[in-house]
């Protein structure tokens, strides 16, 4: 996350440390190999579709959040809700998952695919919109 994005947290009285953890730990389970992404998918028991298979990083922000908790000992829920959502986001979404998605969506490094692109059309941007003032 860049300077700029921790100033914005800070003057919104947001939790700037959580924010920061999350953004730390979001990508945890990016480089892993599609075997190990479906090999833990199945162990933690997550309901794979066929283009989460077909596709397995897709899977990378559900894995990383478990990677987070049992690898680094994270239990705020807040904090595992911004990285199990930082790639595709979800309803009703609270800030702090709010800012890890975007910060996620505008990484100049970020790789689209067109399989995210497809799980992404016409959802993910409903989730959560965010003004200088206002959430809502």
């Amino acid at each position: 996350m860049s300077s700029c994005l921790l100033f914005w947290l800070a003057i919104r009285h947001l939790d700037v440390e959580k924010a920061a953890a999350a953004g730390l730990m979001h990508d945890q389970a990016k480089n892993f190999t599609p075997q190990q992404l479906l090999e833990i998918a199945e162990v933690e028991g997550l309901e794979l579709d066929g283009v989460d298979e077909a596709n397995p990083h897709l899977v990378h922000p559900q894995l990383s959040a478990i990677v987070a908790r049992d690898r680094f000992g994270v239990q705020d829920e807040e904090i595992l809700q911004a990285i199990e959502n930082h790639t595709l986001g979800r309803p009703g979404m609270i800030r702090i998952s709010c800012i890890v998605f975007l910060a996620d969506s505008i990484d100049p490094r970020r790789e689209q695919t067109s399989e995210l692109e497809a799980r992404a059309a016409g959802e993910s941007g409903k989730y959560c919109s965010i003004s200088l003032g206002k959430w809502r």
